[in-house]
């Protein structure tokens, strides 16, 4: 980022901690680097989420003012009573994080653009994107790439075997210039080995679980949870491997 990499894409598996990654980012370059720094996320609850998390992380300035600022009508009508009494109304004349949809960025555009930090950047389309970062000079692309990949309704026919693709989700298109960079999360504290092995071949990228071996094992010692399920008037038993 210092450097003026104009594209930096963090591809992360299933509990590698990209939210968080995300939200140190963005109050890295605020605070050490000066840097407005604008967070869009796909959907109004994803930018919910990260704006509860950044006030929680993020104190007022030496003034009082907040450093966080949430723009659109749907997305502030979501926040939860304490973070939409932390956030600011607005990010003129100020360093501080925006926080907004792809959509409604595309729409309004931004304020004061600095950096711009896409949130499930695999959810969202290259032309999303695109629309969203046309007034930024470096944008961060933070996500699963082993998440169902956006959802389009339009034919797309007309783009078969071609390098760019709208509707292709967006890291996958920024990949392929020369000058953009990846920086793969490698470690995943949500699964364990045996969920590693079965979630892997997903990923372009090779990952592992630091996470120690645990397990739910039955009174006969099997590693399994067997509980109760009741459907259609019939009870019988259910058993999850838990990996």
């Amino acid at each position: 980022m210092r450097s003026g990499t104009p594209v930096t894409i963090i591809p992360s598996p299933p509990g590698a901690g990209k939210t968080t990654i995300l939200i140190e980012l963005a109050i890295h370059l605020l605070l050490r680097a000066d840097e407005t720094v604008t967070v869009a996320t796909p959907t109004n609850r994803g930018g919910a989420d990260v704006a509860a998390r950044l006030v929680r992380r993020l104190a007022p300035d030496s003034r009082g003012k907040p450093r966080v600022s949430v723009r659109g009508s749907a997305l502030n009508a979501i926040l939860d009573p304490a973070t939409a009494e932390a956030v600011a109304a607005s990010t003129e004349n100020a360093p501080t994080i925006e926080i907004t949809t792809l959509t409604g960025l595309a729409i309004r555009g931004s304020n004061n653009p600095g950096i711009l930090v896409v949130d499930e950047a695999w959810r969202a389309t290259f032309a999303d994107v695109t629309k969203a970062a046309d007034p930024f000079d470096q944008i961060v692309l933070v996500g699963d790439p082993g998440q169902i990949g956006p959802v389009v309704t339009a034919p797309t026919r007309m783009w078969e075997g071609s390098r760019f693709a709208p509707h292709m989700p967006a890291p996958s298109m920024f990949a392929q210039p020369p000058d953009s960079i990846q920086v793969p999360l490698r470690h995943t504290f949500r699964l364990g080995d045996q969920g590693v092995g079965i979630v892997s071949p997903l990923y372009d990228f090779p990952f592992d679980s630091p996470r120690e071996p645990r397990r739910v094992e039955t009174p006969e010692g099997r590693a399994a949870w067997t509980v109760t399920w009741v459907t259609g008037g019939t009870v019988g038993p259910f058993r999850a491997l838990i990996v």
